[in-house]
């Protein structure tokens, strides 16, 4: 462990190159082996490997941070930094930390009034900070990974059920000795599950290697173009994908609305929110899973707290059922979910939708991705992005109580559509919660 000035321990230690490029090899193996080719044993190098626990801040308010053992944090700027890691680390308005995750998976979000709006998920083998590290003319304030905020875990996280039970969250307290209080929303609950980890010092965390400046600046010089060029490319794979295809889609959505007149058929929310459906598939904008390992956080430990500690004092026990912030895969036969109480994606256009039902917005919403579908995939002339989505994905419509509305699909049936949703004879599953009034799965089609 390495000390700030003042004699705090920091979360980091100092590894080696040959560290850096085999953990490198375990999620991108060619670029590895341009990391090594390359190389980086130059003893002038120094890397360092940082620790996070759940809940800890990454990036903040255009901060980077590290974080020390006794639960605080400490900017990469900050003076009381050794010098040798603050020269290091340290960045500026035109510079970028540059960082590759090892460990779990995080979300980058921005909090907008008391609500955040996320942005993207990061995983193991990828980096952050990459634009910057590159080019010396990307100035523009937009490119710069310090204007999102970056906690350890995913930061959209909540439970079904609900937990602002005060009763029973009079059972956490004493418990664990955590002073928050019950949460009023879904986005109160990660705030909660962050302390509980850390008042039981469950071992989850984060792992980040981090570059020196000195190495990254050689990412600018000829000699290391093709490092360069493969760190470039991993970016754009990862967080440019809507780019390359959002004039296109566009383009065709609106031709299909003029021929068929959709816009006189449909609310202009309706149709918003069913092409962002399409987004959701082509794996643009990210949607809600039910968790079920500890990649993205403690699941573990939140759902034996809930069940153990929480639902002691209930009358009617509810399955703890934990959702997170995902992407739909392209190899697994996992679907996400989209809600219309739990959205990934700021928008201002469902205030106009206050004066419905949800269930009758979510019937035009199931009309208007249907006319969508068939006219994509009976007309050749719609570009293939777009096509192959919809060729390779089924949208199925949930809600609490269909009631007459044949064709959407009772919350209830969702246990044993996803086997993922866990329940047992003696719990009964959240089927009323709010998240699936007004509720869509998207899943791969087999084909």
């Amino acid at each position: 462990m390495i000390n700030t000035k003042s004699g705090h321990s920091i979360a980091v230690e100092e590894i080696s190159w040959n560290y850096v490029v085999k953990k490198s090899s375990l999620n991108n193996l060619e670029l590895a082996e341009t990391m090594n080719l390359i190389g980086g044993n130059d003893s002038n190098y120094k890397f360092y490997k940082a620790v996070y626990q759940f809940g800890d801040k990454i990036i903040s308010n255009g901060n980077c941070y590290l974080s020390l053992t006794n639960g605080d944090s400490i900017s990469f700027n900050d003076p009381d930094l050794p010098d040798s890691l603050r020269n290091d680390l340290s960045y500026n308005e035109i510079e970028d930390p540059l960082g590759l995750v090892l460990c779990k998976s995080s979300e980058f979000y921005l909090p907008d009034e008391n609500k955040i709006e996320p942005k993207s998920i990061i995983h193991p083998g990828q980096f952050f900070g990459i634009p910057r590290a590159i080019d010396d003319n990307t100035s523009d304030i937009s490119t710069s990974v310090l204007e999102l905020n970056l906690n350890a875990g995913i930061r959209s996280l909540f439970i079904l059920s609900g937990i602002g039970n005060n009763t029973c969250h009079k059972s956490l307290q004493e418990h664990y000795g955590t002073k928050l209080t019950a949460p009023d929303s879904s986005q109160d609950h990660w705030e909660l599950f962050a302390d509980i980890t850390r008042k039981t010092a469950y071992p989850w965390c984060c792992e980040i290697i981090y570059f020196p400046r000195n190495w990254i600046n050689k990412l600018k010089k000829n000699e290391w173009a093709l490092l360069a060029k493969r760190l470039m490319l991993q970016h754009r794979t990862y967080y440019s994908i809507w780019h390359r295809v959002s004039d296109i889609w566009k383009k065709a959505f609106e031709e299909i609305e003029q021929e068929k007149e959709l816009t006189k058929v449909y609310p202009m929310q309706s149709l918003i929110i069913a092409k962002q459906l399409f987004m959701l598939a082509a794996n643009v904008i990210p949607g809600f899973q039910p968790a079920t390992d500890d990649n993205s956080a403690p699941i573990s430990l939140i759902k034996e707290v809930y069940s153990k500690v929480y639902n002691e004092r209930l009358k009617q026990k509810y399955s703890i059922n934990v959702m997170e912030l995902a992407k739909i895969g392209t190899q697994t036969s996992n679907p996400i979910y989209f809600s219309l109480n739990q959205l990934t994606f700021k928008q201002n256009y469902l205030d106009a939708s206050n004066k419905k039902s949800q269930i009758t917005l979510l019937d035009e919403i199931r009309r208007a991705t249907e006319n969508y579908l068939k006219i994509i995939l009976e007309s050749k002339r719609h570009v293939k992005t777009l096509y192959d989505v919809a060729k390779t994905t089924t949208f199925s419509f949930y809600h609490t109580n269909p009631d007459s509305y044949t064709k959407i699909l009772s919350a209830t049936l969702l246990p044993n559509d996803d086997i993922r949703f866990t329940h047992n004879q003696y719990e009964e599953f959240p089927y009323t919660s709010g998240f699936f009034k007004g509720c869509v799965k998207i899943s791969r089609t087999n084909t």
